[in-house]
């Protein structure tokens, strides 16, 4: 069970993503559901789904928005034990990327919105999948090296100030994926 401070915390925490909200559509500065047309539904999260939408207001360019049911991320917060996905700690580190240059490699996010109980964030559509997919899309789960050079020179272009070596993201990418069959 979680204490009760983190439970406030949450409170807390809806109620100012509400009032950022409210200001928001009364200032006639956000979106809402009605310019987004759902096209079909691209995976399942753990509170709620990713959607394929055309933006009708922009020549119907497709976006991916995440639909977070609030209700019962919070009802997760407060019962379970365990770190679980936070929407509140991917809404902070949201607004940290929008403060950063724009970057290739990193999707956009063009808006967010609350409706009901739903946080929607509004996301550059990736139609090549993400990350995980391509690794699954491999006959082995993995890599050539080619293209995993490529792809942490890439990440260290985001975040040039990280301080990682190769035996850091070695250690990292071993402990998630296990050899497989002796590999």
């Amino acid at each position: 069970m979680r204490s009760s401070s983190s439970a406030e915390w949450v409170l807390q925490l809806l109620r100012h993503l509400y009032q950022q909200v409210t200001f928001a559509r009364e200032q006639n500065m956000r979106a809402s559901s009605q310019r987004y047309r759902v096209r079909e539904k691209l995976a399942d999260t753990l509170f709620g789904g990713v959607f394929l939408c055309e933006d009708t207001r922009h020549d119907g360019a497709f976006v991916a928005i995440k639909h977070v049911l609030l209700s019962k991320a919070k009802h997760a917060l407060e019962t379970l034990a365990g770190s679980i996905d936070n929407p509140w700690v991917e809404r902070s580190t949201l607004v940290q990327l929008a403060r950063l240059e724009p970057h290739a490699n990193i999707l956009r996010v063009r808006d967010e919105f609350i409706e009901d109980d739903a946080w929607h964030v509004v996301m550059d559509h990736c139609g090549g999948g993400d990350l995980l997919g391509a690794l699954q899309r491999t006959p082995t789960h993995r890599f050539f090296s080619a293209a995993a050079t490529d792809l942490l020179e890439a990440l260290l272009e985001v975040n040039p100030a990280a301080r990682c070596t190769i035996e850091d993201v070695a250690a990292h990418v071993a402990a998630a994926f296990p050899p497989i069959g002796g590999l």
